[in-house]
């Protein structure tokens, strides 16, 4: 999007009509400046879309701005989607920056569409920028096998969770996942398909959460989910449901099928809990699951009802490497 001004010609400066478009371009330089001054105090994506879209409501009356970035599923909306609509394919340099959505209850006019054009021109290096750091931090707390995730981004999300809460005396559960002797898989079919099968399990358990429930691994075989708003009913009937698509999907290593499960530990946060007691909860949990058998969900003690008992199931485990393997109860992996 290039903005062109022309200007009016040295002696047409002093009729009314140049001075009326001397002061116009005036106008609209001082806009994009003023713009550009504000959207360059921050990096976060939210923040510069959010001073954008309100700097525009100084001079475009409209009832909702929405952005769209599709590779990396950001999706942004500022107010009540009305019926009159102009979109915008946004690109700088030929990289493509999203979409831009404006919309009004009555049709936009052509100044007005003049006005928000050469304000779009004062975000698109804004923009950029906030999705290049975007990206970099995500990629920071993402985890390059299985797209989960980090244990960095798991300890600051769990802490800023439970503050929310605890502010606003909502539910929080925290699900601790393990996959049931993982490390046979890696000593019989190698690492490759070690890899593969944690890159299905995290397929399985994404297939069954909800847009706003993150998945983090935090070990080598271990995940972890935050769930906001989620009792420990709800976090045990989604528990169940992970450990179910895990148990029925058929893992393969070349012609050579076998099955995985995991097991599954849940607290549920009490007042005045911190994300480290949380976390513990969970883990034990996780802990009375294995040692009961492998292949269920345990909800743990202190953060669930007395008679709320580990679900069990049918095992449906690898089968053991060794004889040996197969007596330790204990043996974790």
């Amino acid at each position: 999007m290039v903005l062109h001004v022309q200007t009016p010609a040295p002696n047409d400066v002093s009729t009314p009509i140049g001075d009326s478009l001397s002061t116009l371009v005036g106008e609209t330089l001082q806009r994009s400046l003023r713009l550009t001054a504000l959207l360059q105090t921050s990096l976060d994506l939210e923040t510069v879309l959010g001073e954008f879209h309100e700097f525009v409501r100084e001079f475009i009356d409209h009832d909702s701005a929405s952005y769209h970035f599709e590779p990396m599923g950001v999706t942004l909306q500022f107010g009540k989607t009305a019926r009159h609509q102009c979109h915008y394919t946004l690109t700088l340099s030929g990289e493509a920056l999203g979409e831009l959505t404006l919309s009004h209850h009555h049709r936009f006019t052509p100044c007005e569409l003049e006005i928000f054009e050469n304000l779009l021109c004062a975000l698109l290096y804004p923009l950029r920028n906030a999705l290049l750091y975007r990206q970099a931090r995500e990629a920071a707390l993402i985890d390059p096998l299985t797209g989960a995730h980090n244990r960095a981004s798991l300890d600051t999300t769990l802490a800023h969770e439970i503050e929310l809460a605890q502010r606003h005396d909502t539910p929080l559960s925290l699900i601790a996942v393990d996959i049931d002797y993982f490390k046979q898989v890696n000593d019989r079919y190698g690492h490759v398909t070690g890899d593969q099968a944690l890159k299905t399990v995290v397929t399985c358990i994404r297939s069954c959460i909800r847009s706003c429930d993150a998945l983090y691994r935090f070990g080598g075989e271990e995940f972890a989910l935050i769930l906001n708003n989620t009792d420990m009913e709800g976090a045990r009937l989604l528990a169940e449901r992970i450990r179910q698509s895990v148990a029925q999907h058929p893992f393969r290593a070349g012609d050579e099928s076998f099955a995985l499960t995991i097991s599954l530990g849940i607290a549920r946060l009490r007042r005045g809990q911190n994300a480290m007691a949380l976390f513990q909860e969970a883990d034990a949990a996780l802990y009375r699951a294995k040692d009961s058998g492998r292949n269920r969900v345990a909800c743990n003690q202190k953060s669930s009802p007395a008679d709320d008992p580990a679900t069990d199931a049918t095992r449906t485990l690898l089968p053991p490497v060794s004889a040996t393997a197969e007596q330790d109860s204990t043996q974790q992996g």
